[in-house]
């Protein structure tokens, strides 16, 4: 019995694959979760896909997280190039008051969810329901995924938004994200970053990404898309989770590329985790990853060993921690290998 998460080469989205190897009684269980960039397609998850077909598997569940660009937008060259018939199921949550598109939305990435959607839709692919928090499915023999975000008023508030850019109209009120542009942060101290105040992102259509605890036997992890902390604190203190009672996990895939504004010092009370994965190269307007966030998950370890699982190697990945700060806060990172399109995090370990 293995877990096997591959985090792809997407630039600064998402595109992962994991593999669980459940028994010899049993076909391995292929989870997809996003899609990314157009242009990072044909060597991510087009190579996944087709190392799945060829051992004559299927994906068992492909996720969408949520709408924007760098995680949607990899799904319309796959759907044109493979279609639907070696996936049992998608979660995808979508407006579910069609309306015809006029002219070309503004909305970052809804012309490609109005696409996934109305595929999905004529091929009776869609879920009948929304993927909402804190709904549990037993997805395989031994599998199990509870689902910690959107909730209701983030689903809700996401559903309306779509609506009016679908529609061409102007919503009454914008989401305002929260400005990441402010220069690389690695040239401050873990424990200066570690102490700034959190301020939570507020773009709708992350807090509606589709976030969820994965159990498999003994293991646990959590997939965060980009959601907002405040949601996953939430559905974890629903589910019985607590400072003094936090949730073991083996893997917590950082969310929104490790962006300062959606892991808070809150959220990492719930959770004990060692490995942490990061999916985003160095290249990217938001200077992502933010070091900030990763010097919150140091000082929430208190000196336990933390290991991150970077997706990109090169100088400026490189170049986050200093010798010292490593040997100080028993810090691993760990990169891919020499022409390597991922990293890959193995349980057991």
């Amino acid at each position: 019995m293995t877990v096997e998460i591959k985090l792809f080469q997407v630039l600064n989205g998402d595109c992962i694959w994991v593999k669980i190897y459940n028994s010899v009684s049993y076909p391995p269980f292929n989870l997809l979760i996003d899609a990314g960039f157009v242009s990072t397609y044909q060597r991510t998850l087009k190579t996944a896909f087709q190392a799945i077909s060829a051992k004559e598997e299927v994906v068992d569940l492909f996720v969408v997280t949520h709408t924007h660009d760098d995680h949607i937008s990899g799904i319309k060259p796959f759907l044109k190039e493979f279609g639907i018939e070696k996936v049992k199921q998608f979660w995808f949550n979508w407006s579910p008051t069609p309306t015809p598109m006029l002219g070309t939305s503004t909305e970052v990435g809804i012309q490609k969810a109005v696409y996934v959607r109305d595929y999905l839709l004529d091929h009776n692919k869609l879920p009948v329901k929304p993927i909402m928090a804190i709904e549990s499915h037993e997805i395989a023999p031994n599998i199990k995924i509870t689902i910690l975000s959107p909730d209701r008023k983030q689903y809700d508030s996401f559903v309306e938004n779509w609506n009016f850019e679908e529609a061409k109209r102007e919503a009454v009120t914008k989401s305002i994200e929260i400005s990441t542009k402010q220069g690389r942060d690695f040239h401050f101290s873990v424990e200066e970053l570690a102490n700034k105040p959190f301020q939570e992102d507020t773009s709708l259509e992350n807090r509606s990404s589709i976030a969820f605890l994965l159990e498999f036997h003994d293991f646990k992890a959590i997939f965060t898309g980009d959601c907002a902390p405040s949601v996953l604190e939430n559905s974890l203190l629903a589910l019985g989770y607590s400072e003094t009672n936090p949730l073991k996990l083996d893997f917590f895939k950082v969310s929104h590329h490790s962006s300062k504004s959606n892991t808070s010092p809150s959220l990492l009370k719930l959770i004990d985790c060692q490995h942490f994965g990061i999916s985003s190269n160095s290249s990217n307007r938001d200077f992502f990853p933010h070091k900030e966030t990763l010097s919150r998950i140091i000082k929430a370890r208190n000196g336990k060993t933390t290991q991150f699982f970077f997706n990109y190697s090169d100088p400026t990945i490189h170049s986050i921690f200093t010798k010292e700060e490593q040997d100080k806060y028993a810090i691993t990172c760990v990169y891919p290998k020499e022409n390597q399109s991922f990293i890959a995090y193995n349980w057991p370990k």
